[in-house]
């Protein structure tokens, strides 16, 4: 994907630029911070809070998708998450974790409350959910993967 720390940036129709940075693997964290014009101190990027951490394909640094801005070392407290759930589409009730190297475990629905589904992220989707989160409003994409109920 690219290297750990790099740090990233879009533009979206919208008129925003939109920032993350590679962690490791497929794994990217996407910050807090939309702005009008480009921003290219990478301090002032990282420094951000981070809005989820998702695991995307790896078309999203191709050409025309996320620049490549520069390189911050990755310090200990940002990781991809340890675990994310996978649901049974037709028994709700069945829940399972997965790490992140691919090992799935048996998990309860309440294990499963307020991790990101297993899912791979497309630029597209990425895009819709941040430019949603800035507007309020709820993602379909999210909405798709969210934790049914049992």
């Amino acid at each position: 994907m690219g290297t750990p720390g790099t740090v990233v940036r879009t533009s979206l129709p919208d008129g925003h630029y939109y920032y993350g940075r590679v962690l490791e693997g497929v794994w990217l964290a996407f910050y807090d911070l939309r702005t009008v014009e480009p921003v290219d101190d990478l301090d002032r990027i990282v420094a951000r809070p981070v809005l989820f951490v998702l695991a995307v394909h790896d078309d999203l640094l191709a050409p025309g998708e996320w620049a490549t801005l520069g390189v911050v070392p990755l310090d200990g407290s940002l990781r991809p998450p340890r675990w994310h759930f996978i649901q049974d589409l037709v028994d709700p009730a069945l829940c399972r974790l997965i790490d992140l190297a691919g090992h799935i475990r048996a998990a309860t629905h309440e294990e499963c409350v307020g991790l990101e589904p297993a899912a791979v992220w497309e630029p597209e989707h990425i895009a819709e959910r941040l430019t949603d989160h800035y507007a309020g409003r709820p993602n379909v994409w999210v909405e798709s993967l969210r934790l049914r109920p049992t």
